[in-house]
């Protein structure tokens, strides 16, 4: 279902579009500039992960006609047996053939399908504001798409107090997962190893000695793929077998040189860095991003 041309709350009115409504819109390329996964990582899980979710974008301007945010936002249709095993999943299956929708729920998400969850405002200063205006736009919306339930999806802490004003709005704060930091801050690769246990020590000589029996491995830092695209997707492939994940097949070399230059030509000025593992890291900043297997959020599973 098609959502209305614009949802008026308190402070403004809000749009709710599709993505090639935002493609060439300012509004829409300043909404998270200022974040290390930007307009153009939403616009790659908006593209790879359509099969599995339906995504729309919030935009909401206020009483004078200016656009203060672009919240991106997604439906989804949760399994509520998701990982219970035995005799009680195998009668829902069959059940299910009959009647597919069967103990689930069409659940309105805000934030990142593939991510933590980052507020899309113009201004930082606004994060309080959309935080406000955004609960009865959702409320009207989900109504519409017939969505029993709104999550905003993992938030980190650091949003806590621009988000305050959620638990106003019939909200509750439920702890999730967070993403997983790890501090590098040593001054050498001996000084990493003075500081682990003499288990992990052994483990990494036993693997440099094995390593250097092997042949040699080279490494190379660049900031486009593509020339490589045909060695790494296979590589990506059976990888993401071998975890038993389930792979976004492309159907054609042209789907995988438009992943290759997805993936990195739309990020300019960024580091990436290939190797055996099939593994890249992505800095910015003081911090560094991995993503391992290295498709696996950008291309889908």
């Amino acid at each position: 279902m098609e959502p209305e041309p614009a949802i008026p709350f308190p402070e403004g009115v809000a749009k709710i579009v599709r993505l090639e409504a935002l493609r060439e819109s300012d509004t829409w390329h300043r909404a998270f500039a200022n974040q290390s996964k930007d307009h153009r990582y939403y616009e790659l899980i908006n593209r790879t992960l359509a099969g599995q979710f339906e995504h729309y974008y919030a935009v909401l301007e206020d009483r004078a006609g200016s656009v203060r945010a672009v919240q991106p936002i997604f439906l989804v249709r949760q399994n509520l047996v998701e990982g219970v095993p035995g005799k009680i999943r195998k009668i829902v299956d069959f059940i299910r053939k009959k009647f597919p929708r069967f103990l689930t729920m069409r659940v309105l998400m805000i934030g990142c399908a593939a991510g933590e969850g980052q507020l899309g405002v113009i201004d930082p200063s606004d994060e309080p504001w959309l935080a406000e205006a955004l609960p009865p736009v959702l409320r009207s919306f989900a109504k519409q798409q017939k969505a029993s339930l709104i999550v905003w999806k993992d938030f980190p802490a650091k949003y806590r107090s621009a988000m305050a004003a959620l638990t106003e709005n019939n909200y509750v704060r439920v702890p999730s997962m967070p993403m997983t930091w790890l501090g590098i801050d040593y001054k050498s690769f001996d000084d990493y190893l003075g500081q682990i246990g003499y288990v992990s020590r052994k483990s990494l000589r036993r693997k440099f000695r094995k390593t250097e029996r092997a042949a040699k491995i080279a490494m190379e830092v660049v900031t486009d793929i593509a020339p490589w695209i045909d060695e790494v997707y296979p590589l990506y492939l059976s990888r993401s077998a071998a975890s038993c994940r389930t792979a976004r097949a492309f159907s054609s070399s042209d789907e995988q040189e438009k992943l290759s230059r997805s993936v990195w030509a739309s990020f300019p000025g960024t580091r990436f860095t290939t190797n055996v593992s099939a593994s890249i890291t992505m800095s910015r900043s003081s911090s560094i991003f991995i993503f391992t297997p290295f498709a696996t959020s950008l291309a889908g599973q």
